[in-house]
Parts: structure tokens; sequence; C-alpha cells
């Protein structure tokens, strides 16, 4: 028991070393995450406490010479899992160290695809819808779709899906009944997930 919270406290210690170097991540400190370790508070208040929008959480068990380490990303607002893995490996006094290693090295490249690319996408599009060309708006609009296709409960995404409908019906030449239809649908999702969230209202009024 005590060998599986040393090899797991040491693999959420890399796990946290190897994020904070990640630009655009900004990571919870060790002394502030270890202390909800094994419990089961709720997410939203624990995210809230952190001042994070993600939170990365998992277990290690052992069976004789095998480890079983499980780790999801879950985003805060609503609960949802945006990402799980699991990895079985044999365990050694010998491999612990390159065990750690390799498995935060992975969870790194799976978080970074879902975080920074995610984020990417986003700006990305806000920045072509800045221009109000054509072009740039469906380019944008692609941008977003990028942006939901790594995480479909993206809210801010698909608002600003339906604000580029707008622009695209009011700077290029799309057909009104396709723009509105458009802008409806995503307008809808967007609510669905937050209504709370300013630029969905905005795209509505629009």
């Amino acid at each position: 028991k005590n060998d599986q919270e040393y090899f797991s406290d040491g693999l959420s210690e890399e796990l946290l070393n190897v994020l904070a170097k990640v630009n655009n991540i900004k990571v919870a400190g060790r002394t502030s995450s270890f202390k909800f370790k094994g419990k089961n508070d709720d997410l939203k208040k624990i995210g809230k406490e952190l001042g994070v929008e993600h939170i990365l959480e998992g277990s290690v068990r052992k069976s004789g010479s095998k480890i079983r380490i499980t780790a999801q990303l879950i985003k805060v607002i609503d609960g949802f899992h945006m990402w799980s893995e699991t990895y079985d490996k044999d365990y050694t006094a010998d491999n612990l160290f390159l065990i750690q290693d390799e498995i935060s090295k992975k969870i790194l490249k799976e978080l970074k695809i879902k975080l920074s690319i995610k984020d990417e996408a986003y700006l990305k599009g806000n920045q072509l819808l800045i221009n109000r060309k054509p072009k740039d708006i469906e380019e944008a609009i692609k941008e977003f779709k990028k942006a939901i296709s790594l995480d479909d409960k993206f809210a801010e995404a698909y608002a600003k899906i339906a604000t580029s409908y707008s622009h695209l019906f009011s700077y290029g030449n799309i057909n009104r009944k396709i723009a509105f239809k458009n802008m409806r649908d995503n307008v809808d999702k967007a609510l669905l997930l937050n209504n709370n969230l300013g630029s969905a209202y905005a795209a509505l009024g629009h």
C-alpha cells in the first residue's frame, strides 16, 4: 500500500513538473493539488478553489508485479470527461522511475492535443473573424469546428460559429435561410451547455 502511494505521488509530481513547462497551460502547484488527494469532493468546488478549468485525476492499482494506471481529464464547468486512458505495466523497483517518466510523457502528449490545439484553434478562429472577409470567416468556422472536434462541450466555440454565420451573411453572399439556421443551431448548442454565456446571447441578438 505504501509502495503504491509512493509510486502514485511520484507520478503526480512528475506530471506537475512536465505540465508546468508547457506554454499556455497554467498548473496548480503541488501543495494546492495534493490537498485533494484521496478525497471525493465535488469537482466544481475543487476547480473553483484551485482556479482551474480542467482537472486531471487518476488512480494507481497494483497486483503482484502488475500495475494499472488510469488517468482522465475532466472539464470543471460540467464534469465532462474529455479524455481517459488506462496503462498496464510490469512493475519492479528498478523500472519505477522509467514507468513514471513514460506515463507522464504519454499523458502530456494527450493533454497537449486536447488543450493546446483546442485553444490554438479557437484563438486562430477569433483572429480570422476580426478581418470580416468572407474567405477568412469561412476559415474561422473551420477552426472553431476543429476546437469542437477536440471538445464537443466547448460552448464558446459554438457561439463563435453562430457569430461567424452572422458575419458571413453581412459580408458574404450566403443564403439568409442557411445562415440563420446555422446561427440558431449553434446558439442553441452553446446555451444548452452554458446558459450564462455572453457571446451566445450576443449571437442570439444578431
